[in-house]
């Protein structure tokens, strides 16, 4: 169990100004725990000094709050999975054509970063005092039923229990033995060839159904990948990619994030602070 939360959606390096942001919510709300929804990295039209610029930013703010008692986790999104490979390797290689954005001349510098890190696939948690025992499962995408009982037919792999924790513990470890799988299944949505059996790097918002989407216990999922233009509640979920541009530079959400606040006991939409902008 834990306090109060912050998740933070996609930063596709903005860290410089993304990361004043989190302090700002994170002193305000006295914040315990702070999730990084995955896709650091790849933003449009960024060099390789300028990508190695901003995660350093990043990774040098993340280990900062560590230091401060504040339990940071990190996910990996589409975007950051070949990164963490040994750069010119067969795994890059293969992973390069399905990895969007991807900044060969970056790869060097920014593998050691990110893996001290300590980045995960999934984090799942029992909601501190919460009245219903509602639990919260953080992806970059999204878990879906059809996922997990694929991988229960074909990999023979699936949680040891019903909680968020077990099932963040299992996607943890079938990351560990199946990273190409995890980053290989992209759905019609953004231009794969899989209908149902989407990883959670990759599932679309357009992708997610209530049949499919919508798990067992009380489980709430907090995902981003999908820009939204604020963060957007539906059944069992919680949209929180609000700070991704489109190619032109143009901001596609509101840069909110959202707050599980441990005293009230409720989920919060957190407006980008007035004082910081986002075009520095």
């Amino acid at each position: 169990m834990t306090g109060s939360i912050l998740f933070v959606g996609d930063i596709h390096d903005k860290g410089s100004v993304v990361c004043p942001a989190v302090e700002h919510h994170m002193t305000e709300r006295h914040v315990d725990t702070v999730v990084l929804l995955g896709d650091l990295l790849n933003d449009w039209n960024m060099s390789a000094k300028g990508e190695i610029n901003e995660f350093a930013i990043l990774h040098d703010h993340v280990l900062a709050w560590r230091r401060d008692g504040v339990d940071v986790r990190v996910l990996l999104g589409n975007h950051d999975v070949v990164y963490t490979t040994q750069p010119r390797s067969i795994e890059a290689y293969r992973l390069k054509d399905c990895s969007p954005g991807y900044n060969p001349g970056a790869h060097g510098t920014i593998r050691p970063m990110l893996l001290e890190l300590e980045p995960q696939i999934a984090y799942g948690v029992r909601l501190a005092d919460d009245p219903n025992g509602r639990q919260v499962l953080c992806t970059h995408a999204g878990v879906t039923l059809s996922w997990m009982d694929w991988c229960r037919r074909i990999l023979g792999s699936e949680p040891l229990g019903d909680g968020a924790a077990y099932i963040a513990l299992w996607l943890n470890q079938l990351f560990r033995d199946h990273p190409v799988t995890f980053m290989e299944r992209i759905g019609l949505k953004r231009g794969g060839g899989w209908n149902k059996t989407i990883s959670p790097l990759w599932v679309d918002r357009g992708e997610h159904n209530e049949h499919d989407s919508v798990l067992p216990g009380d489980i709430i999922q907090i995902v981003g990948h999908t820009p939204v233009p604020t963060i957007t509640p539906a059944p069992g979920i919680r949209y929180c990619d609000t700070m991704s541009d489109d190619s032109h530079g143009n901001h596609l959400g509101d840069g909110s994030m959202l707050l599980y606040d441990g005293t009230t006991g409720r989920f919060d939409t957190l407006p980008w602070p007035e004082h910081i902008e986002r075009n520095a």
